[in-house]
């Protein structure tokens, strides 16, 4: 309701106080999310879903998702799926893309200039019918986090340190979240990181492969022998293009 409240004729004033309302709201809620998603967690009824899925909807559906962010702070944001890595996968996508946007939305949290990246690849031989392993990979630009500090990281409720809960706010269950769907899928979860360099969040998972339906599949085969021009200004996006 705020968000269509928003959209009518409002004072500044106005605005401004049904934008706090809204995003308050919106926070809570995610709040509440990661408490139950633990609760089902500890309880052992986090249960994942097997259904057909196409990859590349998804991760572009997560990048549409925090663009809005990025844009604000001026972050240039690019993903890559590399040639070969199944267009359709079976298994919980929900899950998948509650991983995918989490690990995403911190990236832009803790990133005041620069990039965040994404590759995903398959690890391995891809048959239709089998079940694989996929790697993906996110990149970012950010402040970084200590090398003492990085066991924090996955534990329930907690962050780098008090100063980081104060200026960037959020519970600490995020991560934890995020490696219990991973390792339900068959998959870990790691992290490398330089202090006021970056991170680099690695996961893998087991997803069945499916039979291929993709329009990026067949932009592909229109392409196919022709001669393009790319204009990009971000080097990231030149390369993967």
């Amino acid at each position: 309701m705020t968000h269509l409240a928003m959209k009518t004729e409002l004072t500044p004033q106005q605005r401004d106080y049904l934008a706090k309302i809204h995003n308050s709201g919106r926070h809570l809620l995610g709040i509440i999310n990661d408490i139950l998603d633990l609760s089902k967690i500890n309880a052992g009824q986090l249960e994942l879903e097997r259904a057909p899925f196409d990859l590349y909807d998804l991760v572009a559906r997560s990048f549409a998702m925090i663009r809005e962010q990025a844009e604000q702070k001026r972050l240039d944001l690019a993903y890559e799926i590399e040639p070969g890595t199944p267009t359709t996968l079976v298994g919980d996508a929900f899950r998948l893309q509650q991983v995918l946007i989490n690990l995403l939305t911190n990236a832009v949290k803790f990133t005041e200039r620069g990039e965040i990246g994404l590759r995903v690849r398959a690890l391995g031989a891809c048959e239709v019918g089998s079940v694989a392993r996929f790697e993906f990979v996110l990149h970012d630009t950010g402040i970084g986090i200590p090398p003492d500090r990085r066991d924090r990281l996955f534990r329930p409720f907690s962050q780098i340190d008090a100063s980081t809960t104060r200026r960037y706010g959020g519970t600490g269950l995020g991560l934890t979240i995020c490696r219990e769907i991973v390792e339900r899928m068959g998959g870990h979860i790691e992290v490398e990181s330089t202090p006021k360099l970056g991170s680099i969040f690695t996961f893998t998972i087991e997803a069945g492969v499916g039979e291929s339906h993709s329009q990026t599949e067949t932009l592909a085969q229109q392409l196919a022998g022709k001669r393009v021009l790319i204009v990009d200004d971000n080097e990231t996006n030149g390369r993967i293009l």
